[in-house]
C-alpha cells in the first residue's frame, strides 16, 4: 500500500526521472491513497506550471486528472487534522505534509514523497517512506 503525496505524482506524471523511479517501485495491483489536501496541492502546483510556462493552460485540466485518478481511495482530512496537528507540533515540519506521514503512519503504508525535509521526518517517526538517490 502506498500514500502518494504532490510532488511524487507531479514527478510521475512529468516523467521526470525521479518520477519513472518512483513509477517502477508500484507493483500491479498496489492500492494508492492519498489524504484529501492531495487534491488543493495538486490544483496548486498545475497552477503555478501553468502560470510559469512549463504546461499549455489547454493540457492542465488533462494533467489535473491524471494526477487525481492515479489515486485509489481519498481520506478525509477531518479524520486527519489532529494526529496531523500533533505530528506538525512535534516535528516541526508542514502540517499539510503531516497528514500525508499519518496516512502513511496509520495504513502501514509506504510513503512515496520527494520531499527531503518530509523524509526526514518519516526516518524520525519511523514511518515507512521512498527515498529516491541522487545517483540512480
Amino acid at each position: 500500500m502506498i500514500v502518494l503525496d504532490c510532488n511524487a505524482v507531479i514527478a510521475m506524471m512529468a516523467h521526470t526521472e525521479e518520477g519513472e523511479a518512483l513509477k517502477s517501485l508500484i507493483q500491479t495491483n498496489e492500492r494508492i491513497l492519498a489524504p484529501s489536501v492531495y487534491c488543493e496541492e495538486v490544483v496548486h502546483v498545475i497552477e503555478k506550471r501553468v502560470n510559469g510556462g512549463f504546461l499549455a493552460q489547454e493540457e492542465a485540466i488533462t494533467f489535473g486528472q491524471a494526477c487525481l485518478s492515479f489515486v485509489d481511495e481519498f481520506y478525509d482530512g477531518l479524520d486527519l487534522w489532529q494526529e496531523a496537528l500533533d505530528a506538525s507540533v512535534q516535528y516541526q515540519h508542514s502540517s499539510y505534509d503531516m497528514f500525508y506521514l499519518v496516512l502513511a503512519r496509520r495504513k502501514a503504508a509506504t510513503l512515496f514523497t520527494l520531499d527531503r525535509s518530509l523524509q526526514q521526518v518519516c526516518r524520525e517517526a519511523r514511518v515507512n517512506c521512498i527515498e529516491i538517490d541522487d545517483e540512480f
